[in-house]
């Protein structure tokens, strides 16, 4: 018994120091996103478009969420949607812990003590990531069209090629025959979802859609303080899309922080002048913090008021005794 209890209090003690964590990186990078900005001279902010940017920014977060619940949902693991985006919320601040485990970790934990298909998750998570690839290969090829810079050019066969791939790979078929052949190594049961192909491009047109709207936010960032005509759109965009997608991919860095303003701050110096590109990453860096924790703080709050014990889930709670 008393073995038990020690068990559970080091179990406690450890899920406190990973909330402490979270909260402790994010305060340091949003700080040094604040001490960069201090650094540039004659910097004139627009705060109310700013502000009106971030507000478009908490859309869509709000609509990656739902976009996530509909991927749960064709594979059969869903929560109800208000979870889901309190979840998602726990999720996305976790991500600042170095280490990509705790942004997947955080769901893994709910999801499996609401007695949720472990392996259906796996592939939800899959479907994630694949589609979050496709929609940066999709932006980047815009951005390559919409850019003179000559050296994209020569990557225009290797992006439309990439999108060739990532549309086999994300055929449900081809999906189920990994992950099956991955669970029958382990002499797992295979699993099987309803989800088709026309779903997967239902969830990609969202997406693309949900990119564009947060194109306009950074772009709404970007004149709050330097001008850029509105018909660099497309390309900003597209700049934000690689460069989020080479953040995803470094494993080690925080929410990509560093690896994701430096690709930025590379693609766009070939369309603005190096000052301001940087200017640019660096304030990106600050804005995006204060929405993601904006939504986090309305996520907290709802799920405190209404008493749904998503946070006492994850850190205290025990699994439901049956599987719905």
């Amino acid at each position: 018994m008393k073995k038990n209890k020690f068990l559970k209090i080091g179990v406690q003690i450890l899920k406190l120091v990973f909330v402490a964590l979270a909260i402790f990186f994010l305060v340091k990078y949003f700080l040094r996103g604040i001490n960069d900005l201090q650094a540039q001279d004659n910097l004139d902010i627009n705060y109310i478009q700013i502000s009106l940017s971030v507000f478009i920014v908490i859309i869509y977060l709000f609509i990656t969420t739902f976009v996530w619940f509909l991927v749960t949902k064709k594979n059969n693991c869903n929560v109800e949607f208000i979870n889901t985006v309190i979840i998602w919320n726990y999720a996305n601040i976790a991500k600042y812990i170095p280490g990509k485990v705790f942004l997947y970790g955080t769901k893994y934990i709910y999801y499996d003590k609401k007695n949720k298909s472990t392996k259906k998750l796996v592939l939800s998570f899959y479907i994630e990531f694949i589609l979050a690839m496709l929609n940066a290969v999709i932006f980047s090829l815009l951005y390559v069209y919409s850019s003179d810079n000559i050296i994209g050019e020569n990557y225009k066969p290797i992006l439309i090629a990439l999108l060739s791939l990532i549309l086999i790979f994300i055929h449900p078929k081809v999906m189920h025959f990994f992950l099956n052949m991955f669970l029958t190594l382990f002499k797992k049961e295979p699993v099987k979802t309803d989800i088709k192909y026309k779903d997967i491009f239902q969830l990609l047109t969202i997406n693309i859609i949900n990119w564009l709207i947060f194109g306009l936010a950074f772009m709404l960032m970007t004149n709050s303080f330097i001008e850029v005509s509105y018909e660099y759109f497309l390309l900003f965009a597209g700049a934000f899309s690689i460069s989020s997608i080479a953040g995803m991919l470094a494993f080690f860095t925080p929410a990509g922080l560093g690896v994701r303003e430096g690709v930025l701050v590379s693609l766009l110096l070939h369309e603005i002048p190096k000052t301001s590109a940087t200017i640019i990453s660096i304030f990106s860096r600050a804005w995006l913090i204060i929405a993601e924790f904006i939504f986090f703080i309305i996520a907290f709050s709802i799920d405190k008021y209404f008493k749904l014990d998503v946070w006492n889930t994850i850190m205290n709670g025990k699994k439901e005794s049956s599987k719905k």
